[in-house]
């Protein structure tokens, strides 16, 4: 369940395995607040770890896909996870602060049902 600080709007998010894993070693609540610059460093050493060793290719040329693991391609990852999952466009929009226009823009994109089915599936296995 997630109340939103603004509107006081009830909305119910079915969580992932991986989240309540990571509920579970903050015992059940949040972790604390950090910077961006933080998150974003422990979100690279995460990737390192999970071997996400993919070479991409950016303006400063090929790099490690970990390197470049910021908050806000965690941002977009949630938001295509929830179009993904179903989740109404308005709901997204409400908890993620982003226009529905925006959503369904860049976002919003047709999966079949096995397709769905499979990433969820690859979402809850993860460790």
């Amino acid at each position: 369940m997630l109340i939103e600080n603004k509107t006081g709007n009830v909305h119910r998010i079915r969580r992932l395995n991986i989240f309540n894993q990571v509920l579970e070693r903050w015992n059940n609540e949040f972790p604390p607040d950090i910077t961006g610059q933080k998150m974003n460093k422990r979100l690279q050493i995460i990737g390192e770890k999970l071997e996400l060793n993919r070479m991409v290719i950016v303006k400063e040329g090929p790099t490690p896909l970990f390197k470049k693991l910021t908050s806000k391609v965690g941002r977009k990852t949630f938001i295509s996870q929830l179009v993904i999952a179903g989740v109404p466009h308005d709901i997204i929009a409400s908890i993620t602060d982003t226009s529905i226009d925006v959503i369904k823009k860049h976002y919003a994109k047709s999966y079949s049902q096995e397709q769905l089915d499979a990433y969820t599936e690859r979402l809850n296995n993860l460790r």
